[in-house]
Protein backbone atom coordinates (compact mmCIF):
# COMPACT_ATOMS: atom_id res chain seq x y z
CA UNK A 1 0.00 0.00 0.00
CA UNK A 2 0.96 3.68 -0.86
CA UNK A 3 0.20 6.63 1.32
CA UNK A 4 0.39 10.32 0.37
CA UNK A 5 -0.92 13.03 3.44
CA UNK A 6 -3.49 15.06 1.77
CA UNK A 7 -4.51 17.65 4.32
CA UNK A 8 -3.91 18.82 7.67
CA UNK A 9 -5.98 20.79 9.87
CA UNK A 10 -4.16 21.90 13.16
CA UNK A 11 -5.29 23.83 16.55
CA UNK A 12 -7.02 22.50 19.71
CA UNK A 13 -10.11 20.19 18.32
CA UNK A 14 -11.38 21.00 21.98
CA UNK A 15 -11.34 24.89 21.17
CA UNK A 16 -12.50 24.66 18.30
CA UNK A 17 -15.01 27.32 17.06
CA UNK A 18 -18.43 26.09 16.17
CA UNK A 19 -18.60 27.59 13.02
CA UNK A 20 -15.87 28.74 10.49
CA UNK A 21 -12.95 27.09 8.78
CA UNK A 22 -11.81 25.29 11.83
CA UNK A 23 -15.03 23.54 12.14
CA UNK A 24 -13.65 20.64 10.17
CA UNK A 25 -11.27 19.96 12.62
CA UNK A 26 -14.35 18.19 14.84
CA UNK A 27 -13.99 15.38 12.19
CA UNK A 28 -16.47 14.54 9.37
CA UNK A 29 -17.15 11.29 9.87
CA UNK A 30 -19.18 9.40 12.12
CA UNK A 31 -19.22 5.75 13.20
CA UNK A 32 -21.81 5.15 11.15
CA UNK A 33 -20.23 6.05 7.70
CA UNK A 34 -17.18 4.09 8.75
CA UNK A 35 -18.74 1.17 8.87
CA UNK A 36 -20.61 1.58 5.77
CA UNK A 37 -16.96 1.99 4.35
CA UNK A 38 -16.33 -1.14 5.46
CA UNK A 39 -19.03 -3.03 4.15
CA UNK A 40 -18.59 -1.58 0.94
CA UNK A 41 -14.98 -2.54 0.54
CA UNK A 42 -15.74 -5.67 1.66
CA UNK A 43 -18.34 -6.62 -1.06
CA UNK A 44 -14.98 -5.94 -3.49
CA UNK A 45 -12.51 -7.33 -1.43
CA UNK A 46 -14.37 -10.25 1.22
CA UNK A 47 -10.97 -10.40 3.38
CA UNK A 48 -10.32 -7.17 4.14
CA UNK A 49 -10.47 -6.52 7.86
CA UNK A 50 -10.98 -3.07 9.02
CA UNK A 51 -9.99 -3.14 12.41
CA UNK A 52 -6.26 -4.69 11.08
CA UNK A 53 -6.35 -2.40 8.62
CA UNK A 54 -6.80 0.58 10.92
CA UNK A 55 -4.11 -1.08 13.44
CA UNK A 56 -1.69 -1.12 10.71
CA UNK A 57 -2.49 2.43 9.70
CA UNK A 58 -1.76 3.48 13.21
CA UNK A 59 1.29 2.15 13.30
CA UNK A 60 2.35 3.27 10.23
CA UNK A 61 1.72 6.86 11.34
CA UNK A 62 3.93 6.84 14.07
CA UNK A 63 6.64 5.30 12.34
CA UNK A 64 6.26 7.84 9.61
CA UNK A 65 5.70 11.11 12.29
CA UNK A 66 9.28 9.36 13.83
CA UNK A 67 10.79 9.14 10.20
CA UNK A 68 9.95 12.86 9.82
CA UNK A 69 11.57 13.77 13.34
CA UNK A 70 14.87 11.88 12.54
CA UNK A 71 15.00 13.30 8.61
CA UNK A 72 15.15 10.49 7.24
CA UNK A 73 12.02 8.58 5.14
CA UNK A 74 13.87 5.83 3.74
CA UNK A 75 12.55 3.34 6.96
CA UNK A 76 9.60 3.87 5.84
CA UNK A 77 9.65 4.67 1.86
CA UNK A 78 6.89 2.15 1.08
CA UNK A 79 4.50 3.81 2.64
CA UNK A 80 4.52 6.95 0.78
CA UNK A 81 4.86 7.81 -2.75
CA UNK A 82 7.98 9.23 -4.50
CA UNK A 83 6.53 13.06 -4.93
CA UNK A 84 5.60 12.55 -0.82
CA UNK A 85 9.54 10.91 -0.61
CA UNK A 86 11.14 14.21 -3.01
CA UNK A 87 8.93 16.30 -1.49
CA UNK A 88 9.98 15.38 2.66
CA UNK A 89 13.72 15.07 1.10
CA UNK A 90 13.54 18.96 -0.20
CA UNK A 91 11.68 19.74 3.50
CA UNK A 92 14.59 18.13 5.41
CA UNK A 93 17.65 19.92 2.80
CA UNK A 94 15.50 23.39 3.79
CA UNK A 95 15.71 22.57 7.99
CA UNK A 96 19.52 21.55 7.07
CA UNK A 97 19.90 24.44 5.79
CA UNK A 98 18.25 27.08 8.27
CA UNK A 99 19.82 24.78 11.31
CA UNK A 100 17.15 23.38 13.00
CA UNK A 101 14.96 20.08 13.16
CA UNK A 102 11.25 19.20 13.98
CA UNK A 103 10.76 17.28 17.82
CA UNK A 104 7.85 14.86 17.67
CA UNK A 105 6.19 13.55 20.97
CA UNK A 106 3.54 12.35 22.51
CA UNK A 107 2.45 10.95 19.21
CA UNK A 108 -1.35 10.00 20.55
CA UNK A 109 -3.77 8.18 17.71
CA UNK A 110 -6.85 9.13 19.08
CA UNK A 111 -9.00 8.26 16.02
CA UNK A 112 -8.93 6.93 12.78
CA UNK A 113 -11.81 6.87 10.15
CA UNK A 114 -12.89 5.42 6.98
CA UNK A 115 -13.74 8.95 5.13
CA UNK A 116 -13.76 7.36 1.42
CA UNK A 117 -13.40 4.71 -1.04
CA UNK A 118 -13.31 4.57 -4.28
CA UNK A 119 -12.98 2.04 -6.67
CA UNK A 120 -11.80 3.63 -10.18
CA UNK A 121 -9.70 2.54 -13.35
CA UNK A 122 -7.25 0.18 -11.88
CA UNK A 123 -6.65 1.54 -8.61
CA UNK A 124 -8.83 1.66 -5.43
CA UNK A 125 -8.13 4.13 -2.67
CA UNK A 126 -9.53 4.96 1.23
CA UNK A 127 -8.68 7.97 2.56
CA UNK A 128 -8.69 7.64 6.79
CA UNK A 129 -9.70 10.80 8.18
CA UNK A 130 -6.99 10.79 11.79
CA UNK A 131 -7.30 12.65 14.66
CA UNK A 132 -4.33 12.77 16.99
CA UNK A 133 -2.40 14.44 18.52
CA UNK A 134 1.25 15.09 19.62
CA UNK A 135 3.85 17.86 20.81
CA UNK A 136 5.32 19.74 17.57
CA UNK A 137 8.57 22.15 18.18
CA UNK A 138 11.27 23.26 16.15
CA UNK A 139 15.54 22.75 17.79
CA UNK A 140 18.40 24.17 16.61
CA UNK A 141 20.07 21.43 14.64
CA UNK A 142 23.59 21.94 16.59
CA UNK A 143 22.83 22.15 20.41
CA UNK A 144 18.63 20.41 20.13
CA UNK A 145 17.95 24.13 21.97
CA UNK A 146 13.92 25.19 21.59
CA UNK A 147 13.33 27.25 18.92
CA UNK A 148 9.67 27.48 18.33
CA UNK A 149 6.61 25.89 18.91
CA UNK A 150 4.37 24.48 21.51
CA UNK A 151 5.85 22.33 24.17
CA UNK A 152 2.52 20.84 24.41
CA UNK A 153 0.58 18.39 22.56
CA UNK A 154 -2.31 19.61 20.37
CA UNK A 155 -4.76 17.90 18.57
CA UNK A 156 -5.02 18.14 14.63
CA UNK A 157 -7.12 16.33 11.87
CA UNK A 158 -5.40 14.91 9.08
CA UNK A 159 -6.59 13.09 5.93
CA UNK A 160 -4.47 10.12 4.22
CA UNK A 161 -5.47 8.21 1.28
CA UNK A 162 -4.06 4.86 0.49
CA UNK A 163 -3.78 3.10 -3.09
CA UNK A 164 -3.36 0.12 -4.26
CA UNK A 165 -4.28 -1.85 -7.97
CA UNK A 166 -7.46 -3.31 -7.79
CA UNK A 167 -6.81 -6.80 -8.19
CA UNK A 168 -4.63 -7.15 -5.00
CA UNK A 169 -6.67 -8.12 -2.06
Amino acid sequence: LIVFLILRYRGHLAEAPASGPQRRSQGRVDAWQHEQLVEKIQRSDPEFDGAVFRENFERAFVEIQRAWQSQDMSPVQHFVTDGIYEKFSLQFNAQRTQGYRERLEQIDVQQARFADWVSQGVFDVLTVEVRASMVDYRVAAETGKWLSGSRRAESFLEYWSFIRRRDVQ
